[in-house]
Formats: C-alpha cells, structure tokens, sequence
C-alpha cells in the first residue's frame, strides 16, 4: 500500500513538472496561457477562443476553437489547417457541435449530422467485460469497448474487430492480414496504454464519458475535454488535458479504421 502511494505521489509530482502552474482555473481567465507537450503546443486558451497545434504524421496542423456560450449550451466551431513554415496554409477539415449541461447530464451534438449523446457524468460504470473462449491473442480496450480477438481454425487464421462507436455493427470478422484490421488492432492497444497512465492520475472514468460523447460523431475539441474535466477535478492540470484529448484523437482513428474493415462471414 505505500509502495503504490508513494508512485501515484511521484506521477503526480510528474504531471505538475510537465505543466507548471498550468491549471483550466488559470487558463479561463482572457489572457493568453502557453503549455508544450511532445507534438503538442497550446497556444491560447479562453472562453471564446482555443488554438493550440498538433504534430500528425510529421505535419504540424493548427486547431482554431471558436465557442458560442448562450444559457447552458456551448456551440463549438473547430477549424483545422495545415501550417508551412509557421504559417497557417490551408484549411483542412472544419466541424461544428453543441454542448448542452444540465445538471449532471451532458448532451454533445455533431450539429453537421445531427446525432446527439447524452451522458449522466455522475454514473461510473466501467466495463468489465472478459473476452471469449477460444482465442489466439487479445487486445484493446475495455473501457471504451475497442478491442479485437485472433482466431484460429484448421483453415484460416481470422480476427474479430470489436467497438462501440455508435454503429449498427458492434463487431467485424476480418482476415487476420486486412490492413484497416491491422491498424484497427495498433489503435486499440494504443487505447489500453493511455488509459493505464490516465488511471494512475485518477481520470480514468473521464475518458469513458469521453468515448461516450464521441458516438455522436465528429465532436472532439479541447472545450469539450474541459467541460468533462471540471466535473472531474476543478483546476485539473493542462497536461492531463492533453492526455486526454490524445485519448479521443486515438478513438477516432479507431473508429475510422473499424469503419473501414469489410465484415467477412465465414460461417455461411
């Protein structure tokens, strides 16, 4: 028991040194708040406008945040640019959503779809889920249900994609060599490391809301990893805010890829 208390005080300790001082208490205030993590910079954070950059595939790209607050909803607008020599170049991708609280109920909406999620963010109810006979191999994650299976029969060696991403289809039988099922498998592995670092800091139930939310479709921002962050913990530091926000960006490539993958049904 002090063992274990003792390395949750020392990554606490961690955590502060990679954001210093850095806290969403500070970062409200209208003034302009930097904080640099490895492939991630943030460069202002207020109530109306968040712009921070992201290293993707050795491109840097420029998230701009716009926030509309009227009541209790929050109309989030994010534009996303590629940068060239540290100018903003061009426009790459731009999606809007609602953000509507009430109580302990959170209502995310992809305003270009029309989807909607809404979360009681006082439930916390982790997965507990346990895998099925008869594999070869496993992987993925429990907590935001993204994970997959090897199988093997005396023919052919196949895989099981499973997700919870707010489709018709919860789970895909692939051949083991698709290459989105490859992928798919790298992103939910990738998924189980963030959340054991995630739950050493005590945040794990927030990136199930996190998950949660993001059925709803294209609604990732950092407002919305705030507002999931402050019914958490007020003052939450920064750099779990970029960990977590990390997390979304990882599901969503996770979905893609699953979304990608071709359903084989090799019991017809």
């Amino acid at each position: 028991m002090k063992k274990f208390i003792s390395v949750l005080v020392l990554t606490m300790f961690v955590a502060s040194v990679i954001s210093p001082g850095v806290s969403f208490a500070q970062s409200n205030q209208s003034q302009e708040k930097v904080f640099e993590a490895e492939g991630f910079t943030l460069i202002k954070d207020t109530e109306s406008e968040i712009i921070y950059q992201i290293e993707e595939d050795g491109e840097i790209y420029e998230y701009v945040e716009t926030v509309e607050i009227n009541g209790n909803e929050e109309i989030v607008s994010v534009k996303k640019y590629l940068v060239n020599n540290d100018k903003k170049e061009s426009l790459v991708e731009e999606n809007s959503s609602k953000i509507e609280q009430t109580g302990e109920k959170l209502t995310v909406t992809d305003l270009e779809s029309g989807e909607s999620v809404t979360i009681d963010t006082s439930e916390k109810k982790l997965s507990t889920k346990g895998p099925q006979k008869g594999y070869t191999d496993k992987g993925g994650s429990y907590v935001a249900d993204c994970r997959y299976t090897i199988w093997k029969d005396n023919v052919r060696h196949y895989g099981t994609a499973i997700m919870n991403g707010g489709d018709s289809r919860y789970s895909k039988d692939t051949y083991r060599t698709n290459s989105h099922f490859i992928r798919f498998q790298g992103h939910a592995d990738n998924l189980r490391s963030k959340e054991k670092e995630i739950a050493t800091l005590g945040f794990l139930t927030t990136v199930e809301d996190l998950a949660k939310a993001l059925m709803s479709g294209k609604v990732l921002s950092w407002k919305l990893v705030k507002i999931l962050l402050k019914g958490a913990s007020k003052g939450s530091p920064v750099g779990i805010a970029w960990n977590i926000y990390s997390y979304g960006k990882e599901w969503n490539s996770a979905r893609y890829d699953f979304r990608k993958i071709t359903h084989v049904n090799f019991y017809k």
